[in-house]
């Protein structure tokens, strides 16, 4: 989806802003959840591909930010944003506690989105547009009455991510035997590893990210 969308889609006025088909995104999603060959150049058109790339991040069973290191990277923003070093460098610990699956998607999504912002003079998507289009996928923000003002502050948060993606998400090294990253992981290995291969199914194929995931 993404090599498409890096050849139709970076100039799509409003990309990832404005929704497409709701049959044809239900028709492709359908294709890439049962493993078949889908042909986005004749089958798709960019609104509705950016419109699944964000619901198959939205949809992936544990988050692109578990809820576990939600919290801890939005208190470590808010309280060390003054000082861009120290709050690269805070953020990459608790980074380097995502699963390994989970950081590579996050430096391939970033980049990615980044290049979608370089051509914001024609598309209209800034990365603080991009922020608040992506952040209810990326965070999974639970429905109460501060659910809007939540939402808010992790939008500025993966604003903050995006706009330092290349210090945070290179070379980070897991550290899954250290207490920060308690439940990231975990006590059940099967629904860990169900999880994995949900999130490799869908973000793999969907994204073709390759390599080590």
């Amino acid at each position: 989806m993404v090599e498409y969308l890096e050849v139709f889609g970076l100039e799509r006025v409003g990309i990832f802003r404005i929704g497409g088909s709701v049959n044809k995104i239900k028709e492709l999603k359908q294709k890439y959840n049962q493993g078949e060959k889908v042909d986005l150049i004749n089958d798709g058109d960019v609104d509705s591909v950016a419109s699944l790339l964000k619901l198959f991040l939205k949809e992936l069973p544990v988050a692109v930010f578990p809820d576990n290191i939600c919290s801890g990277l939005l208190k470590t923003f808010q309280e060390h944003k003054i000082n861009t070093t120290e709050c690269i460098e805070n953020l990459r610990q608790l980074l380097s506690c995502l699963p390994k699956a989970h950081q590579n998607l996050l430096q391939f999504l970033s980049a990615f989105l980044f290049k979608v912002a370089t051509h914001s003079a024609v598309n209209f998507m800034t990365l603080e547009n991009l922020s608040i289009v992506f952040g209810p996928a990326l965070f999974k923000v639970p429905l109460s009455p501060l659910a809007c003002e939540e939402q808010r502050l992790y939008n500025g948060l993966l604003l903050y991510l995006l706009q330092h993606h290349e210090m945070l998400f290179v070379d980070l090294n897991p550290c899954f035997s250290q207490r920060q990253a308690d439940g990231l992981q975990g006590n059940n290995t099967e629904d860990a590893e169900r999880d994995r291969l949900v999130l490799l199914r869908k973000v793999d194929q969907g994204l073709e990210i390759c390599g080590d995931l």
